[in-house]
C-alpha cells in the first residue's frame, strides 16, 4: 500500500511539475505576441533594401521603452539588421525607423473555478495587446508601413500559480482580477461547510 502511495505521489509530482514548466508567464506571452506582429511585416520591411533600423519608443513610459528596446533590438538583430536603440542616433544615419506611438498590454483573470469537486482552482487568463506605430525612412518622414494591431490571447492556468506567471521586472505584465458578486465569493465556502455538515449528520445518524 505504501509503495502504491509513493508511486502515485511521484507521478503527481513529476507530471504536475511538467505542466507547471509548460505554462508561459505573462511577459513571455507578451514577447510572443509582440514579435508575431513584427513577423507579419518583415517581408514588407525588407522591400526597402535597408539593413539599418532605429527603434523609436520615446513616446512611451520609461519601463516600456527599456522592455521594447531589448526585445525588438534582439529580434531585428537576429534578422540581420543593424540596430540603433537610441532615438538621437537616428539623426546621423539613413535607414528605417520603427516608431511606436502606443503599446498597451492588459492581463485579465477570471474568477477561480474547480474542474473537479474539491479539486484545485483554475482561472481563465486573457491577455490583450494593442500596438500602434509606423515604419518610415529617415529624411522623408513618409510612412512606409502603418502598424495598428490588437491581439487577444487566452488560456487556463492554476489559480495558485498567478504569482509565478507575473514574475518579471515589468509592472505592466501584471494582471487584474475580474470583479464578481458577493454570492460568487461565498458560494464555495458555503458549499464546503454545508457538505461537511451533511456528512457529520449522516455519520452520527448511522451510529444512532
Amino acid at each position: 500500500m505504501k509503495i502504491l502511495f509513493c508511486f502515485t505521489l511521484f507521478l503527481t509530482t513529476a507530471f504536475g511539475q511538467k505542466d507547471l514548466l509548460a505554462q508561459k508567464t505573462n511577459l513571455q506571452i507578451a514577447d510572443s505576441l509582440t514579435l508575431s506582429v513584427l513577423a507579419d511585416y518583415l517581408q514588407d520591411i525588407r522591400k526597402n533594401d535597408l539593413d539599418s533600423i532605429l527603434i523609436d519608443v520615446s513616446h512611451l513610459e520609461t519601463v516600456k521603452q527599456d522592455y521594447l528596446r531589448i526585445l525588438l533590438g534582439n529580434w531585428f538583430h537576429a534578422n540581420s539588421f543593424q540596430v540603433f536603440r537610441n532615438y538621437h542616433q537616428g539623426l546621423s544615419f539613413q535607414g528605417m525607423v520603427f516608431e511606436i506611438n502606443a503599446y498597451q498590454l492588459d492581463v485579465f483573470y477570471s474568477k477561480p473555478y474547480e474542474k473537479k469537486f474539491f479539486g484545485s482552482d483554475f482561472i481563465n487568463r486573457r491577455i490583450l495587446l494593442n500596438l500602434n506605430g509606423q515604419f518610415y525612412i529617415t529624411g522623408s518622414q513618409k510612412v512606409q508601413i502603418a502598424v495598428v494591431r490588437e491581439i487577444n490571447y487566452s488560456d487556463e492556468i492554476p489559480y495558485a500559480e498567478i504569482s509565478a506567471m507575473e514574475l518579471s521586472g515589468y509592472p505592466f505584465a501584471r494582471g487584474r482580477r475580474e470583479d464578481y458578486s458577493f454570492w460568487d465569493k461565498m458560494y464555495e465556502p458555503v458549499l464546503a461547510v454545508t457538505s461537511v455538515a451533511i456528512l457529520v449528520f449522516l455519520f452520527f445518524s448511522q451510529r444512532t
